[in-house]
Protein backbone atom coordinates (compact mmCIF):
# COMPACT_ATOMS: atom_id res chain seq x y z
CA UNK A 1 0.00 0.00 0.00
CA UNK A 2 2.79 2.27 0.60
CA UNK A 3 4.08 1.65 -2.72
CA UNK A 4 0.62 2.68 -4.42
CA UNK A 5 0.51 5.36 -2.24
CA UNK A 6 4.30 6.85 -3.43
CA UNK A 7 2.66 6.06 -6.61
CA UNK A 8 -0.19 8.20 -6.77
CA UNK A 9 2.19 11.00 -4.89
CA UNK A 10 4.25 11.03 -7.85
CA UNK A 11 1.61 10.80 -10.27
CA UNK A 12 0.40 13.75 -8.53
CA UNK A 13 3.83 15.63 -8.54
CA UNK A 14 4.37 14.88 -11.99
CA UNK A 15 0.49 15.96 -12.94
CA UNK A 16 0.84 19.10 -11.26
CA UNK A 17 4.46 19.59 -12.49
CA UNK A 18 3.25 19.05 -15.84
CA UNK A 19 -0.09 21.28 -15.51
CA UNK A 20 2.22 24.05 -13.82
CA UNK A 21 4.87 24.21 -16.75
CA UNK A 22 1.87 24.42 -19.03
CA UNK A 23 0.37 27.20 -17.71
CA UNK A 24 4.16 28.44 -17.01
CA UNK A 25 4.71 28.40 -20.78
CA UNK A 26 1.42 29.91 -21.35
CA UNK A 27 1.54 32.67 -19.45
CA UNK A 28 5.13 33.24 -21.13
CA UNK A 29 3.49 32.77 -24.22
CA UNK A 30 0.87 35.62 -23.42
CA UNK A 31 3.30 37.70 -21.68
CA UNK A 32 5.75 37.10 -25.21
CA UNK A 33 2.61 38.47 -27.29
CA UNK A 34 1.32 40.95 -25.52
CA UNK A 35 4.53 42.92 -24.03
CA UNK A 36 7.78 41.69 -25.57
CA UNK A 37 7.16 41.37 -29.53
CA UNK A 38 5.26 44.96 -29.45
CA UNK A 39 8.10 46.05 -27.46
CA UNK A 40 10.51 45.18 -29.77
CA UNK A 41 8.47 46.14 -33.00
CA UNK A 42 8.35 49.36 -31.26
CA UNK A 43 12.39 49.16 -31.00
CA UNK A 44 12.60 48.85 -34.08
CA UNK A 45 10.22 51.64 -35.77
CA UNK A 46 12.23 54.07 -33.38
CA UNK A 47 15.56 53.14 -34.79
CA UNK A 48 14.10 53.19 -38.22
CA UNK A 49 12.54 56.94 -37.65
CA UNK A 50 16.34 57.73 -35.70
CA UNK A 51 17.49 56.81 -39.44
CA UNK A 52 14.97 59.11 -40.76
CA UNK A 53 12.35 56.57 -42.41
CA UNK A 54 9.33 58.54 -41.49
CA UNK A 55 7.20 55.59 -43.64
CA UNK A 56 7.03 53.76 -40.65
CA UNK A 57 4.04 51.85 -39.16
CA UNK A 58 3.30 49.52 -36.52
CA UNK A 59 0.59 47.02 -36.49
CA UNK A 60 -1.80 47.34 -33.68
CA UNK A 61 -3.79 44.82 -33.23
CA UNK A 62 -4.81 44.08 -30.00
CA UNK A 63 -6.06 46.52 -27.14
CA UNK A 64 -3.12 46.69 -24.46
CA UNK A 65 -1.79 50.16 -22.94
CA UNK A 66 1.50 48.48 -24.84
CA UNK A 67 -0.29 48.68 -28.40
CA UNK A 68 -1.88 52.40 -27.18
CA UNK A 69 1.45 53.42 -26.35
CA UNK A 70 2.26 52.04 -30.10
CA UNK A 71 -0.67 53.83 -31.73
CA UNK A 72 0.69 57.28 -30.15
CA UNK A 73 3.72 55.96 -31.88
CA UNK A 74 1.88 55.65 -35.13
CA UNK A 75 0.34 59.33 -34.70
CA UNK A 76 3.37 60.89 -33.41
CA UNK A 77 5.27 60.00 -36.67
CA UNK A 78 2.33 60.93 -38.92
CA UNK A 79 2.85 64.00 -37.38
CA UNK A 80 6.73 63.95 -37.69
CA UNK A 81 6.39 63.51 -41.46
CA UNK A 82 4.00 65.93 -41.90
CA UNK A 83 6.03 68.49 -40.16
CA UNK A 84 8.71 67.58 -42.48
CA UNK A 85 7.39 67.78 -45.50
CA UNK A 86 5.46 71.39 -44.25
CA UNK A 87 9.64 72.63 -43.50
CA UNK A 88 10.71 70.95 -47.33
CA UNK A 89 7.88 73.15 -49.01
CA UNK A 90 9.07 75.90 -46.76
CA UNK A 91 12.54 75.49 -47.95
CA UNK A 92 11.62 75.35 -51.38
CA UNK A 93 9.41 78.33 -51.43
CA UNK A 94 11.95 80.45 -49.73
CA UNK A 95 14.88 78.94 -52.48
CA UNK A 96 12.28 80.28 -54.92
CA UNK A 97 12.25 83.64 -53.39
CA UNK A 98 15.46 83.91 -53.12
CA UNK A 99 17.10 83.29 -56.42
CA UNK A 100 14.29 85.87 -57.97
CA UNK A 101 15.25 88.28 -55.65
CA UNK A 102 18.80 87.64 -56.48
CA UNK A 103 17.90 87.86 -60.50
CA UNK A 104 15.89 91.21 -59.18
CA UNK A 105 19.55 92.19 -57.54
CA UNK A 106 21.93 91.39 -60.39
CA UNK A 107 18.91 93.19 -62.93
CA UNK A 108 19.91 96.45 -60.73
CA UNK A 109 23.46 96.03 -60.40
CA UNK A 110 23.68 95.65 -64.22
CA UNK A 111 21.75 98.47 -64.99
CA UNK A 112 24.33 100.30 -62.29
CA UNK A 113 27.27 99.02 -63.95
CA UNK A 114 25.69 100.38 -67.40
CA UNK A 115 25.32 103.74 -66.02
CA UNK A 116 28.26 104.10 -64.64
CA UNK A 117 30.10 103.24 -67.72
CA UNK A 118 27.84 105.47 -69.24
CA UNK A 119 28.16 108.35 -66.98
CA UNK A 120 32.55 107.26 -66.63
CA UNK A 121 32.74 108.07 -70.51
CA UNK A 122 30.96 111.06 -70.35
CA UNK A 123 33.04 112.27 -67.64
CA UNK A 124 36.40 111.29 -69.46
CA UNK A 125 35.32 112.48 -72.37
CA UNK A 126 34.20 116.04 -70.66
CA UNK A 127 37.88 116.30 -68.83
CA UNK A 128 39.75 115.74 -72.22
CA UNK A 129 37.56 118.99 -73.78
CA UNK A 130 38.41 120.52 -69.84
CA UNK A 131 41.92 119.51 -70.72
CA UNK A 132 41.82 120.88 -74.46
CA UNK A 133 40.81 124.44 -73.41
CA UNK A 134 42.78 124.57 -70.50
CA UNK A 135 45.54 124.21 -72.77
CA UNK A 136 44.09 126.65 -75.13
CA UNK A 137 43.80 128.96 -72.30
CA UNK A 138 47.46 128.49 -71.14
CA UNK A 139 48.34 129.02 -74.73
CA UNK A 140 46.69 131.85 -74.94
CA UNK A 141 47.66 133.41 -72.00
CA UNK A 142 51.01 132.80 -73.06
CA UNK A 143 50.47 134.73 -76.35
CA UNK A 144 48.67 137.37 -74.70
CA UNK A 145 52.06 137.84 -72.82
CA UNK A 146 54.15 137.26 -75.38
CA UNK A 147 52.32 140.13 -77.35
CA UNK A 148 52.36 142.13 -74.38
CA UNK A 149 56.15 141.94 -74.20
CA UNK A 150 56.43 142.63 -77.45
CA UNK A 151 54.28 145.95 -77.50
CA UNK A 152 56.09 146.99 -74.63
CA UNK A 153 59.57 146.50 -76.69
CA UNK A 154 57.58 148.36 -79.71
CA UNK A 155 56.43 150.93 -77.34
CA UNK A 156 59.96 151.40 -75.60
CA UNK A 157 62.37 152.40 -78.52
CA UNK A 158 59.92 154.75 -79.69
CA UNK A 159 60.46 156.25 -76.44
CA UNK A 160 64.44 156.11 -76.82
CA UNK A 161 63.90 157.94 -80.44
Amino acid sequence: MATVNFAFILVDNLFFTIIGSVLFVTVLLIFLRVVIVPLTKLTAACEQVRKGNLDVKIENNHQTEINEFIGTFNEMVAELKKSRAAMEEAKDILEIRVKARTRQLQEIIDGQETTIRSRTKELEEQIKELERFRRLTVDRELKMINLKKEIKKLKSPTKND
